[in-house]
């Protein structure tokens, strides 16, 4: 592959040719070249510089030439085949999993005569599996996770229709943090190549003979029977892959021989069976060994029928134990060495009982956080940074022994010795009067620890059998501390509303009810650790974004069997998390998915914003600008809106330079700052007439400040998210007329009565009144999905598998209760009469299909509300409401 560089005016751009390469310096596209990185069938892979959001990438550039992509003659196979490799980049684009490369941009840049598909992915800093093939120095264990880790990402990519083609060592790489990323899905590469290399990095052609009937795509050293044939591939054909490469990882052989010839390669491929590997290495599991011997079956029908399957047989060995390394039991007592002092936090609560002389205060019930609510229908953009939002937190390899590990421990231990228990009592005095429970191991742990803190009314401190839920969340954020006030207000309604029954008892246990609430910041592993691990939770509530649903679930929640109640991100990750185990699924969400309302934004973009457009003085063609950050959210969003959102009668790719993309990293505030001024001004350049946001984590008027200084279109840009306003955009807008009417959100529809009694609800209890359209309604409904669950099991163990079992007695059909204090009789009563109730939410319905964990949402389109002094506060319904059914909006619009 070869360059030159043209220049027109001002603007320089890079064409095929075959005289020269890219440089350092060279330019494609908002991509400056840093320096080389590989070179393999299909192109040249380089280090660049990403100008618009300053980061680096590796920027993959594609052969014009590659049998893949067609002949560079110009004709429609050249054309066609390279359309293809961008459809299948823009599809594994929208593959958000924690083990997948992360595909930023794609692109061709060149002259009309001879364009080169190029592919801007994630730069990864690590090893390939090749260079560990072999290496004794590396456990078992942790060669066996990463291979879990890799089938989990393949498992992925067939669920989205993807098949890989191409599984082998060197497109798996292990990142210095630990978390295993697979590179190049849905990209086939090819090389003219005749001989075999197991080492080699490069892919070699097929035999003409296998090939006759068209292209063979792959590795071939790696391909299955059915891939050497030719023939028609799905998921199995990975699966074979799959296997070649585990066999070769975890033996140190490689499957088929060493230096043999092609003809010779493809005998063994579709005659040959490798000698079973524990015959070559007995550390691996017999299971496991099985599991890899039927993987690699001649016939894709004697395979895993799924890769679920497949993963499914590794982590369950035949007594039924997981594929994953146990957590010693810790000789001591992991609890806080002092109670966190009255007042530090807005959460901060002195957790003691008047009549226990051991615990020296009194109870008080907390005061509603009183600031505004956090944009939750945004929270889903929002990331915990780049190492965070791709991979698994907290993962890496100890020198010491190649232990895998998931967080630090999540408190400090006392000075006492560690001792056995049977009661939370017995704890508490243990622990000098802290309050404390008796674990799920048998072991005294403090509630509270240096992130977490207790709310929780006198009796359910005393009891043994208190049922203790999780929060994680930004505790020092006023914006989420909102949400915990509704969702320890929901804790209050139960301890008020059953102060007067006794506790215990057979059928129908009434268990006091309590929360440990904990601050996601400082160290999200550690927290969800102390809840997991030590006070033994059966279920957490939270989280600030979608990444940390997925870094969290996946290390630790889902491998305890914990349910986590996700109120804020509205991510479609966050319920596609594969569960290791059997139903039921553990994640549930009593928010709306980002799937659901992408139609309503292009449905609301096409009949009113467009028209709005057009009808402007020197109304033109439609310009769009696509804000969001740097995460799988993002990037789910990227994929949802370049399906749904069409302007000027057009799709998106049809549109071509009238829509643009911008994406801002908000991993840490030096970069969150510098990519939202860089994408301001890109933005500003763009000039578009409608905006579409999806970044929650800046404020918001920094970046339309920016935009609008030195605006230089005809007329100003609508603005349009997903979720409410957040109250940074108010003051921006303050008392001008002209900014109110270009603001608008879409929300689930606030017009409802159970809605409309939380707001009072909580309005009575807080210090700063919030609206129907920004009430922490779904964290409410969180807590009283849980409570409701939890007393449905009755004298059961509550476990988090046993409150999603519980789950499903709680939707249609069944007695309609509505989420309130003035439902819980009703419900316990029809509960205990082992009777189902239709559980209303102030959010939603809560009727939740139970084996996605989604449930359906009607959609209201809100504006910017004004107070008596006529200055922007707070969104107010427009009054359109989307109607999924037909597609469209009913009613008039009523803002201005």
């Amino acid at each position: 592959l070869a360059w030159a560089r043209l220049r027109n005016g001002d603007a320089a751009q890079l064409v095929c040719s075959r005289s020269d390469v890219l440089r350092p310096g060279d330019s494609v596209e908002n991509f400056v070249i840093v320096s080389p990185l590989g070179e393999g069938g299909m192109g040249k892979v380089y280090v660049a510089r990403d100008t618009r959001l300053n980061r680096q990438v590796a920027l993959k550039i594609l052969h014009p030439a590659s049998d893949a992509a067609g002949p560079s003659d110009g004709s429609e196979r050249t054309i066609e085949g390279a359309a293809r490799l961008l459809r299948e980049a823009q599809s594994a684009a929208a593959l958000e999993h924690p083990n997948v490369v992360t595909i930023y941009a794609v692109g061709q840049v060149g002259a009309d005569g001879e364009k080169c598909p190029f592919i801007a992915m994630e730069l990864i800093k690590g090893r390939t599996l090749r260079s560990y093939c072999g290496d004794s120095s590396i456990p078992v264990a942790m060669r066996l996770r990463w291979l879990v880790d890799v089938a989990r990402a393949l498992g992925a990519a067939h669920k989205a229709g993807l098949v890989h083609r191409d599984i082998k060592p060197e497109n798996v790489m292990v990142r210095e943090d630990g978390v295993v990323k697979v590179l190049d899905f849905g990209l086939a590469k090819r090389t003219a190549r005749t001989g075999v290399s197991t080492t080699s990095s490069t892919e070699a052609q097929v035999l003409p003979s296998i090939t006759a009937k068209g292209v063979a795509i792959g590795t071939p050293y790696y391909m299955s029977p059915e891939q050497m044939r030719n023939e028609t591939l799905d998921g199995r054909a990975d699966q074979f892959a799959w296997a070649v490469m585990a066999y070769e990882l975890l033996s140190g052989h490689p499957t088929w021989g060493k230096d043999i010839d092609a003809l010779e390669l493809v005998s063994r491929i579709l005659s040959d069976h490798p000698v079973p590997i524990r015959s070559l290495c007995d550390d691996v599991p017999h299971h496991v060994s099985e599991a890899i011997t039927r993987a690699m079956s001649k016939r894709r029908g004697e395979r895993f029928e799924t890769t679920d399957a497949l993963l499914a047989a590794l982590e369950r060995s035949p007594s039924t134990e997981r594929l994953e390394e146990r957590l010693p039991e810790d000789p001591a007592v992991s609890v806080a060495s002092a109670e966190p002092p009255v007042g530090t936090s807005p959460l901060a609560r002195t957790l003691t009982l008047a009549d226990n002389a051991a615990l020296h205060s009194a109870t008080r019930t907390p005061t509603l956080p009183s600031s505004r609510r956090w944009n939750p229908w945004l929270v889903a953009a929002a990331t915990a940074g780049a190492a965070i939002a791709i991979g698994l937190v907290g993962r890496a390899i100890s020198k010491g022994g190649g232990a895998l590990s998931t967080g630090a421990g999540s408190a400090a231990p006392v000075d006492a010795p560690a001792a056995q228990c049977t009661t939370n009592t017995q704890c508490m005095k243990m622990l000098g009067g802290k309050a404390a429970v008796c674990n799920p191991k048998g072991k005294c742990a403090a509630l509270a620890s240096e992130d977490c803190d207790v709310l929780a009314d006198p009796t359910a401190l005393a009891s043994d059998d208190t049922v203790w839920f999780g929060t994680l969340l930004p505790r020092q954020d006023p914006d989420f501390q909102v949400e915990l006030g509704a969702i320890d207000l929901a804790r209050q309604d139960f301890a008020q509303m059953m102060s007067g029954f006794a506790y215990g008892g057979a059928g129908g246990v009434v268990r006091p009810l309590g929360l440990v609430a904990c601050d996601d910041v400082a160290d999200v592993m550690r927290a969800a650790r102390h809840l997991v691990d030590d006070v033994g939770v059966p279920a957490v509530i939270g989280f600030r974004s979608a990444a940390e649903v997925v870094d969290v679930g996946s290390a630790l929640l889902l491998r305890r069997g914990v349910a986590a109640v996700v109120p804020l991100s509205t991510s479609p990750l966050v319920t596609s998390l594969p569960d290791e185990l059997a139903p039921p699924r553990l994640i549930w969400r009593t928010t709306f998915s980002s799937a659901q309302s992408a139609k309503v934004m292009a449905r609301f973009v096409l009949d009113v914003l467009e028209p709005r457009v057009r009808s402007a003085p020197n109304g033109r063609r439609v310009r769009i600008a696509f804000v969001r950050d740097k995460s799988r959210g993002g990037a789910t969003w990227d994929a949802l809106m370049l399906d749904k959102l069409r302007f000027n009668g057009k799709s998106i790719a049809e549109n071509g330079d009238d829509f643009a993309r911008f994406v801002i990293d908000t991993s840490s505030p030096e970069t969150m700052a510098a990519d939202a001024k860089a994408a301001a001004v890109a933005v500003d350049a763009f000039a578009p007439d409608i905006i579409l946001w999806s970044v929650d984590n800046i404020p918001t008027a920094n970046f339309i400040d920016l935009v609008e200084r030195g605006w230089t279109a005809r007329h100003r840009p609508f603005y349009m998210s997903v979720g409410q306003l957040s109250t940074d955009t108010f003051r921006w807008i303050g008392a001008s007329a002209e900014r109110r009417r270009r603001f608008f959100g879409i929300v689930s529809l606030p017009s409802t009565l159970v809605n409309a009694r939380f707001v009072m609800h909580y309005n009575e209890a807080a210090t700063t009144r919030v609206a129907p359209t920004d009430a922490p309604n779904s964290s409410y409904d969180a807590f009283y999905l849980l409570a409701y669950a939890a007393y449905a099991l009755g004298d059961k163990p509550i476990t988090g598998r046993g409150l999603s079992r519980a789950i499903e007695r709680l939707v249609p059909p069944g007695k309609p209760i509505d989420v309130g204090p003035a439902g819980i009789f009703d419900a316990y009563a029809t509960l205990r009469r082992g009777a189902n109730i239709d559980l209303n939410g102030a959010f939603g319905a809560l009727d939740f299909d139970v084996a996605t964990g989604e449930q359906p949402f009607h959609f209201a389109v809100v504006c910017v509300g004004m107070n008596d002094r006529g200055v922007a506060q707070h969104t107010v319904e427009s009054g359109l409401v989307y109607a999924g059914e037909s597609d469209r909006f009913e009613g008039t619009m009523r803002c201005p």
